[in-house]
């Protein structure tokens, strides 16, 4: 099987009157998001957008954002998604490095050396003729994503749409989604997890809600009628916080929290307040979710990423590393402007340390390049930031190395929260937790500077934790 139709022209077939997508002011059954997408299509081609043209998007999550991923995929235009937290000469140079000069924007960002495409251009009120093509290619390159990373430069890593349309169909045997259903995008769709709830939803005949921008998952769960969501820890920690956001989840069917290490003190506040919560383990280059616990998981594995889902293999190597592949397993990175693909059948390493219980459940532990070490001993930053989140009043907290003469590193801790605890409390609480050699020999204050992104940026903190003592020698 070389294409398969678009899951919305199916829907459309299938199920017209079924609702696709929601807005707050709007929404689509799949015949009418099935029309738009072909005139939007039609629009794209008269543009000269052609089978094989690469297309960046610098576009926030709304429904013209959502219209234009299935359009291009129908024409074959690959797709670049942008992250649009960054400045724009980031961006800039990103689109750059991959040698790409034409991207469709809201507004006038600037973005020097890019050819701008205005959504106003795309969305003319001319209506040139619907295109006609329905089918998706499985196997060539069809989306281009910048990982998000949390511990170096972003890697540009090339989904075909059949890594994409495979991990759903994956996806979806673990959580049962029917028509009536409704999935919130509360993920941005520059990282892969946002583009799977379009396509999990859309293969299922479900429909995708989408927030107004800078409204809270809460509120949209409510106005929206939502039944499922995706979170990432920090967005489930905030929800927790407040009665209003326990009350929305509770009501939910699923709640999925993935994208970065899972505090199990998290999870058990979540399971505490009747949450369906299901943590998943996934990345970029396994076009999201690549093990996630089952809704009729046992209780003792809670606390665990899961089993394997369909399409996908995972095993872990002698030191520790996860490895991964299967049908959902990215293409390859791009290097200067060219694809480097992998072999089809080779593992790929994920740089995260995990184990494998008998059962087949996995259980991350964090990344292999955070952990370093101190007199000797191993140092999983993730277990120490878990202890600290565990102690009342932190709502924040990143461990990450500093350097020392004697010991090589040790562990300082940058906090959130902390004001009224001493370093001397805050040591004799850890060590009721962790090993002495595990316990920070500093806390240092939240950076008021700190980005604002789904995962933290390690060499962002680790800079930081140096700056007291390079302050100290002055």
């Amino acid at each position: 099987m070389n294409t398969v139709p678009c899951p919305i022209f199916s829907g459309a077939l299938r199920h017209p009157q079924a609702v696709a997508l929601v807005t707050a002011g709007r929404q689509w059954t799949y015949r009418q998001l099935d029309a738009t997408v072909a005139e939007i299509a039609g629009q794209l081609a008269r543009l000269g957008l052609r089978r094989g043209d690469t297309l960046a998007l610098h576009l926030p999550n709304d429904w013209q954002h959502a219209v234009l991923l299935p359009a291009l995929l129908r024409l074959g235009v690959r797709i670049v998604e942008t992250n649009l937290r960054l400045p724009p000469a980031a961006v800039a140079a990103q689109l750059r490095a991959i040698h790409l000069s034409r991207v469709v924007v809201t507004g006038q960002p600037k973005l020097p050396g890019v050819r701008l495409l205005t959504l106003r251009d795309i969305f003319a009120p001319a209506r040139p003729a619907p295109s006609r093509r329905r089918k998706i290619s499985l196997h060539a390159p069809a989306v281009l994503l910048f990982t998000s990373a949390s511990t170096g430069a972003a890697k540009a890593a090339v989904l075909s749409f059949g890594n994409l349309y495979y991990s759903a169909v994956g996806s979806n045997r673990n959580i049962a989604l029917r028509r009536g259903d409704r999935w919130q995008l509360s993920l941005p769709l520059y990282h892969v997890s946002g583009l799977g709830v379009l396509l999990r939803a859309w293969l299922a005949g479900a429909a995708v809600t989408m927030p107004e921008p800078g409204e809270s998952p809460a509120k949209a769960i409510a106005c929206l009628k939502t039944t499922h969501v995706s979170l990432v820890p920090t967005q489930l920690r905030r929800m927790l916080r407040n009665r209003p956001g326990r009350a929305q989840l509770r009501r939910l069917q699923a709640v999925l929290v993935g994208g970065a290490a899972i505090d199990p003190h998290l999870l058990q506040a979540a399971y505490a307040a009747g949450i369906r919560v299901l943590p998943t383990y996934g990345m970029t280059e396994m076009a999201s979710q690549v093990c996630t616990l089952s809704p009729h998981a046992p209780a003792d594995k809670r606390f665990t990423s899961g089993r394997t889902l369909p399409f996908r293999m995972v095993k872990v190597a002698a030191d520790g590393e996860i490895l991964v592949r299967g049908q959902a397993r990215f293409l390859g990175y791009l290097v200067r402007g060219r694809l480097q693909r992998l072999p089809p059948a080779r593992w790929f390493a994920t740089g995260d340390i995990g184990t494998l219980d008998a059962q087949g459940y996995l259980t991350v532990h964090g990344r292999k390049d955070n952990q370093f070490i101190s007199g000797g001993e191993n140092i999983q930053p993730e277990e120490i930031e878990h202890a600290l989140l565990a102690l009342p009043g932190i709502t924040a907290a990143v461990v990450v190395p500093r350097p020392d003469p004697e010991f090589g590193a040790r562990p300082v801790a940058l906090l959130r929260g902390t004001r009224r605890i001493s370093k001397q409390r805050l040591c004799a609480m850890l060590r009721r937790r962790l090993p002495a050699y595990k316990v920070p020999v500093d806390f240092l204050p939240w950076p008021k500077k700190a980005p604002v992104t789904l995962k933290i940026s390690r060499p962002f903190f680790a800079a930081q934790a140096v700056k007291p003592c390079a302050a100290r020698r002055r």
